[in-house]
């Protein structure tokens, strides 16, 4: 979500846990005709979801496939830029997709999404994600670039982005706070000279009326639809929008919609924090790690770069913000565990090359910054000028010294951001939609576990199936998890309420 984890992540995560266990022993409830049979007993109606289901979306002009990147094949989706507005231009989009095996046995196109927001869809799919989950038999597996992303009309502005994304995140004297304004105002500013129109249309609602566009470019009745991180909140918007047009949707790593920016960022800083500390206290149990107190030496490391950065080859040098994207970056992936201990230890005799590669990790996951400031600064109302900004900032650096002021700071833009924000925070409902499939994994700090047993109780029909794992996300770290997750998109049907899968399984 806000801050890449919300977000980002998906592209690290969808790369990527003794059996399942069903917590209860519930029949099979019937359902309407043509609904998924669910082992899961229905939610009681809900109010009416807050967007209206509309019914004046364009005619998608007939995609074009075309063979590319080996077994994968490539089109080109016409959407306007405004769709109030369906005459003032248009944008294309780059899609893709991996058509299903056993063509005679289809059962349906599943588009999937990243999340970020600023995720590649095409990057997602032609890197391995339905091999990964076994999805390629009898589903053609589809995704696309978000408009103002990768192939499909980059937003073109920025261009400090790199330099503000360097500066130090927890400034701790009037020129430092000074530059980091500067910094942030100038990716504001560069984005309001250079991004076009585009730049006022790119908030989540409008990326749901594309993806309603590429469902009928595709030729599916109705929507099959797994999203990642963001991309669970794009999903919840369609549903929102379009209820009787999904037929299936996975959520997975989800993103709340009830929250501003502030109470985001602070829950995510929060899980990420604990995260952290887990991480580096999880090295004296280790027989193999190189520290006596990793803990200390984090903040004691963190103290002296913040007065003299450390050498880290190259001519590079280790500052504040490479060592807290360092930290950050572990909790996306258990397995970096090791990494940093290793990165840790090289630092404390004088090296900061190994966390400056882990920053530069995360740095890279999501390489459209001015994509992703774009969708966050309007999706989320958010403190505007810098004071505001600055005392949300402190309020997070105070409860969070080790992560509070890069989580808070990474979105300073938003704080002069040119488009204005058009979402509202609301509590899901999504009636008439058939059950989701909310998938949360308990060690996830990017989007905390909180978030999808919120989701799954404030949803109108859903089902909760949780990874008792860690990382972000939970698809592709087991195959508890990812075997329920194809039973339900192939024959819909739903795994038991509250099942769980272990880690390793």
């Amino acid at each position: 979500m806000p801050h890449r984890s919300i977000a980002l992540a998906v592209a690290v995560a969808v790369t990527l846990v003794a059996g399942c266990s069903g917590i209860g022993d519930r029949q099979p409830t019937a359902e309407p005709a043509g609904a998924p049979v669910t082992n899961a007993t229905p939610k009681a109606p809900a109010p009416p979801s807050a967007a209206a289901p509309v019914d004046d979306d364009p005619v998608p002009p007939p995609l074009s496939w075309a063979p590319c990147h080996g077994d994968f094949e490539c089109a080109t989706l016409t959407v306007p830029i405004d769709y109030a507005e369906p005459r003032a231009g248009t944008i294309d989009l780059a899609v893709t997709r991996h058509p299903a095996d056993k063509q005679a046995e289809r059962v349906a196109s599943l588009i999937v999404n990243p999340g970020g927001p600023g995720g590649s869809g095409l990057d997602m799919v032609q890197n391995g994600f339905g091999a990964r989950r076994g999805l390629y038999d009898r589903l053609d597996v589809v995704s696309w670039d978000p408009r103002g992303v990768g192939a499909s009309a980059p937003l073109t502005c920025g261009a400090g982005a790199e330099a503000f994304l360097a500066l130090d995140p927890g400034p701790d004297s009037p020129a430092e706070h000074a530059a980091l304004d500067a910094g942030a105002q100038g990716v504001a500013a560069d984005c309001a000279a250079h991004a076009g129109p585009l730049l006022d249309h790119m908030a989540t609602d409008v990326t749901v009326r594309d993806l309603e566009q590429l469902r009928r470019a595709v030729g599916d009745d109705r929507l099959t639809y797994a999203g990642y991180s963001y991309g669970t909140a794009v999903g919840l918007a369609y549903a929102e929008r379009y209820p009787t047009r999904v037929r299936a949707m996975v959520l997975d790593g989800v993103v709340r919609t009830d929250q501003d920016l502030e109470q985001t960022l602070t829950d995510q800083a929060q899980a990420i924090d604990l995260s952290l500390d887990n991480t580096l206290n999880r090295c004296a149990s280790v027989s193999n790690c190189p520290l006596d107190d990793a803990a200390g030496t984090y903040d004691r490391l963190a103290a002296q770069i913040e007065q003299t950065p450390l050498p880290a080859g190259g001519g590079t040098t280790l500052g504040p913000a490479d060592l807290a994207f360092a930290a950050i970056e572990t909790t996306y992936d258990p397995s970096l565990e090791p990494t940093l201990w290793a990165a840790l230890a090289r630092a404390e005799a004088g090296d900061g090359s190994g966390l400056t590669r882990l920053a530069s990790r995360y740095r890279k996951t999501v390489p459209d910054y001015p994509s992703y400031a774009a969708v966050i600064c309007v999706d989320f109302p958010h403190p505007v000028g810098a004071d505001a900004y600055r005392a949300f900032a402190d309020r997070l650096t105070a409860r969070f010294p080790r992560v509070g002021a890069a989580i808070a700071n990474e979105l300073l833009p938003c704080a002069y951001w040119p488009a204005p924000v058009v979402g509202r925070p609301h509590q899901p409902a999504a009636a008439g939609a058939p059950p989701t499939l909310v998938v949360g994994n308990i060690g996830d700090a990017a989007t905390p576990f909180s978030s999808a047993t919120w989701m799954a109780d404030h949803l109108a029909r859903s089902v909760l199936l949780t990874y008792d794992g860690d990382g972000h996300t939970s698809g592709g770290r087991s195959s508890c998890i990812d075997e329920a997750v194809l039973r339900y998109l192939i024959d819909l049907t739903l795994p038991a309420e509250d099942t769980r899968c272990g880690a390793g399984s």
